[in-house]
């Protein structure tokens, strides 16, 4: 068998095909060849069955009409892709960022929930505390005067019985 530009001269396996660009060499593999083959095929067939050409629109944009190489649709697809693929790791950080400050706003509200829980304790242990607070008081205000009362008489029985405590 014959061994063509790009094949390794092992049978079977895939082996790069290089492709030139405008920045230097790139490597390609025969699968990702196909695929790019495949997907030019099925891009004919979209033009045919929607009827937009990239085609029509370079002629409409200024660029030369005349037909473009398959490597140069090639590295449109790729730059195209590259682009795609950029624009949608930005909106999965985006839809990141929107969810990490959806849970920050939820943890949030919890954290808020409850404090306004303890402050609702709180204020309930402060009103029983006071409650509390004034029965000993008017308790011991009452054993005062009834302590002043005993005190009071039993000076006065003293004082009438002649004897100064």
């Amino acid at each position: 068998m014959a061994k063509h530009h790009g094949e390794s001269s092992k049978m079977g396996q895939a082996g790069p095909l290089p492709q030139a660009t405008a920045g230097g060499l790139q490597v390609q593999t025969r699968t990702q060849a196909a695929e790019a083959a495949h997907e030019e095929h099925g891009s004919k067939q979209d033009e045919r069955e929607v009827g937009y050409s990239p085609r029509a629109e370079e002629a409409q944009s200024s660029a030369p009409t005349g037909k473009r190489s398959y490597k140069e649709r090639l590295i449109t697809v790729e730059t195209r892709l590259d682009v795609l693929e950029a624009s949608l790791e930005e909106l999965y950080q985006g839809q990141g960022r929107i969810l990490g400050i959806e849970s920050s706003q939820e943890e949030a509200e919890s954290q808020i929930n409850k404090v306004e829980s303890l402050v609702d304790r709180l204020t309930e242990d402060t009103k029983d505390f006071v409650r509390h607070l004034h029965e000993v008081m008017a308790e011991l205000t009452a054993k005062v005067t009834v302590s002043l009362r005993v005190g009071i008489r039993v000076r006065v029985l003293f004082l009438v019985g002649g004897v100064l405590v």
